[in-house]
């Protein structure tokens, strides 16, 4: 990760079961207008939640995460899981936006390459 990061010092701090901490998250979650999009997406009104995060990552500070899938993290039964991404604050390409390939989600699963920084031993 630090040399995706071009050797900057990085900070990245998250927040887990944000619905939990306020009112205003789980009122996020349970919007109707969201939770019709998913139902859409999914084919289902059968919906679970299996967590929540925020990442905060300040100007300049902010680490990258490198291109990857979720599900090697989060496997489910027939591949019925859906991440939902919302920002809180504008995104652009400049300062870290979400990038997706189109198509790649009909690929399945693809085995994750692993990288690693020459100047570690071993």
């Amino acid at each position: 990760m630090k040399k995706a990061a071009g050797d900057v010092d990085y900070t990245v701090k998250q927040i887990a079961n944000l619905q939990m901490h306020s009112a205003l998250f789980t009122k996020l979650l349970l919007h109707e207008r969201l939770l019709d999009a998913i139902e859409d997406i999914m084919g289902t009104s059968a919906i679970l939640l299996h967590h929540t995060k925020a990442h905060l990552k300040p100007p300049s500070k902010g680490a990258p995460y490198l291109m990857h899938q979720d599900y090697p993290y989060f496997p489910f039964k027939k591949h019925t899981m859906m991440a939902v991404f919302i920002h809180m604050d504008d995104t652009t390409p400049g300062n870290g936006g979400l990038c997706v390939y189109p198509g790649s989600h009909k690929l399945g699963p693809i085995p994750d390459k692993v990288y690693y920084d020459e100047k570690l031993p071993g």
